[in-house]
């Protein structure tokens, strides 16, 4: 019997391994310079050798491959036992099931199906589960004999020490007093939308078209909530599905992100929603008091920070066609998107008329993000074009291509191989450009919960990366009186571990990457299933449903489920008291002894009362 449960524990474990597989990859087709051109969610079991797939910051590697274009870290811990990240670059291999970190990776799949790592693996373990050694049968006969002597010494010694009050079962589990909830995706639905937009730039200078194609190329490769609202607004007011070029893509949770940006012509090209965006200029011609974009307000902020360096027309710089097909104007953004501690940590200056936007946002419990880019305009001619300003270029030390066959590729590199060109860089000399305002509505449910737990005699406290203010609007929508905000990740462990050294049982409600290492810090962690992979994989507990009140559910099962397992306990011990001794034939002068079929129902009935106790829990 022993020998079954712990084989159905192997099985236990074989389903853990399978539960490690990806469900779901993102195919892609990407351009020379692996942009991607198009993308579509498919099955895993639909992935084929040589299929381009993207991996994202925070989610599982479906299958096997190869890295070819990005460079990121992955969690290998639960495949290979490796306990520190392994850094993947171009040409690295990726195990299916690890978990991508922080950066994007376009992958190669190599194998598929059971010949993948994770496949190989379970079908070992059900090997070994299924062969048996000779000399294993010898082992179990002696099992037979050794381990209920065993169990019955263990149980005797076991009541021994509680009949003597040495044990006390009442303090062996000790119960949560504090539980510590993240606020995006967590207290709110973690799908906010974009409320407001400040530009800080004329129009003339950085039109919103160019900005908001900007922010939705860069905001592609990040699974963050704010990322999302801002591509589909993106989407929504340009519309179209195509974004431009990302690359050097770099997440730091809890700050923003940076990266950069090119190839926005065809994206812009493709644009249909111009109807929006011209009645946003027909707005600007009137003077009309509050722009509206797409239904979100869209305002003005002229802030004083070197503008002289922003873009301008450098076509006119130089005696350019610009319908001649040989002469080529790319721009390269260098895009920062974040708060201001990320701002300031990338040397931007974040003046006060812009603090006192951000406050304004965030008293309303708004997320205020800014972004800010460096622009680099590179222009190349052919064809013996003269700048009007500057001295023509030497000819570069390079091979000839003659202009009838130069312009074959998309790669503006391969542009730098002709006979005649100049190169003219000017930066927007990384200046704030825009505040973007992101609204996520609390879950109706929240306040209910919070009170609730309250009630339950827990002390609820909300960490969260936010900053103070939108922390304490957040904070009295649902009743919270505890706030920890401005909190990065890796603070947010010490948070769990300072609350844990004033002798509190601590239990953690997250969802997202940034709440990974504090869900595995705290005593209990509890995963929402709609976050992503890598709360799930760090916590003890995931919840089915985008409900806070299953928390309440949650927290109320294991309290009475430990109630009836000391129930249990007592039962067990009462039963074993009575039933050994008549066995041993302590009261046969008494004319008490036990037949056969008195202890196989006895046995029978100490193992049902114990089911059906436990059964009791769905009552």
């Amino acid at each position: 019997m022993i020998e079954y449960f712990w084989k159905g524990k192997t099985s236990e474990a074989l389903s853990k391994l399978l539960s490690l597989k990806a469900t779901d990859a993102v195919l892609v087709t990407v351009g020379p310079q692996f942009e991607i051109l198009s993308e579509k969610l498919i099955g895993v079991d639909l992935v084929h050798r040589g299929d381009l797939l993207k991996v994202v910051p925070g989610s599982k590697v479906p299958v096997d491959g190869k890295v070819v274009y990005g460079h990121s870290t992955c969690d290998e811990a639960l495949i290979t036992g490796e306990s520190m990240p392994v850094t993947k670059k171009i040409g690295s291999v990726v195990i299916g099931g690890s978990i991508n970190q922080n950066g994007l990776l376009i992958m190669s799949a190599t194998l598929t199906g059971e010949a993948t790592t994770l496949a190989q693996i379970v079908r070992l373990v059900e090997d070994a589960q299924t062969s048996k050694a000779p000399i294993q049968q010898l082992a179990d006969r002696i099992a037979g004999y050794f381990v209920p002597f065993v169990i019955v010494v263990s149980t005797i010694t076991l009541v021994g020490w509680i009949i003597s009050g040495y044990v006390d079962l009442k303090h062996l589990p000790i119960e949560a007093k504090t539980i510590v909830f993240d606020k995006t995706g967590t207290l709110t639905h973690g799908t906010p939308m974009v409320s407001r937009i400040c530009l800080f730039v004329e129009e003339e200078k950085c039109s919103l078209t160019k900005l908001l194609a900007i922010l939705g190329t860069a905001e592609i490769n990040s699974e963050h909530p704010i990322a999302s609202a801002l591509i589909t607004y993106v989407k929504s007011t340009l519309g179209t599905e195509m974004m431009g070029q990302c690359k050097h893509f770099q997440a730091v949770p809890g700050c923003g992100l940076k990266c950069t940006v090119s190839n926005l012509d065809p994206m812009l090209k493709q644009m249909t929603g111009s109807d929006k965006l011209n009645n946003y200029a027909n707005q600007i011609r009137n003077h009309v008091g509050e722009y509206i974009v797409n239904e979100v307000p869209v305002d003005m902020l002229i802030i004083n920070c070197n503008q002289d360096k922003m873009n301008m027309e450098l076509e006119q710089l130089l005696d350019i066609n610009t319908e001649d097909k040989a002469s080529v104007v790319t721009h390269v953004f260098e895009v920062l998107i974040g708060n201001r501690e990320w701002m300031h940590r990338n040397g931007i200056n974040v003046v006060k008329e812009v603090n006192s936007r951000m406050d304004a946002e965030e008293e309303l419990g708004h997320t205020a993000v800014l972004c800010a880019f460096n622009e680099a305009n590179k222009i190349i001619v052919t064809n013996n074009l003269q700048p009007l300003s500057l001295p023509r270029q030497k000819k570069p030390p390079m091979r000839y291509t003659s202009p009838a066959t130069a312009f074959t590729s998309t790669s503006v590199e391969d542009y730098l191989h002709h006979e005649y060109f100049a190169i003219i860089d000017t930066a927007v000399g990384g200046n704030l450009v825009a505040m973007v305002s992101v609204a996520d509505k609390v879950k109706p449910e929240a306040h209910l919960a919070v009170y609730t737990l309250k009630r339950m005699g827990l002390e609820v406290i909300l960490l969260t990366g936010d900053n103070r203010k939108t922390a304490a609007a957040i904070a009295i929508q649902v009743g919270i009186s505890r706030v920890f905000a401005e909190v990065l990740p890796t603070h947010k462990v010490a948070k769990i571990q300072h609350l844990q050294e004033q002798g509190l049982r601590v239990v953690m409600v997250g969802d997202g990457v940034n709440d990974s290492p504090a869900l595995a810090q705290a005593d209990v962690g509890i995963a929402i299933s709609s976050g992503t992979d890598v709360a799930a994989e760090a916590a003890d507990v995931v919840l089915m449903r985008d409900n806070l009140l299953d928390v309440i559910g949650c927290l109320d099962l294991s309290r009475r489920t430990v109630r009836r397992i000391r129930l249990n306990f007592l039962f067990a011990s009462m039963y074993n008291l009575i039933g050994i001794p008549i066995a041993a034939g302590i009261f046969s002068s008494f004319g008490l002894t036990l037949q056969p079929w008195m202890a196989s129902a006895a046995m029978a009935l100490s193992s049902v009362s114990v089911v059906v106790s436990s059964l009791l829990l769905k009552l």
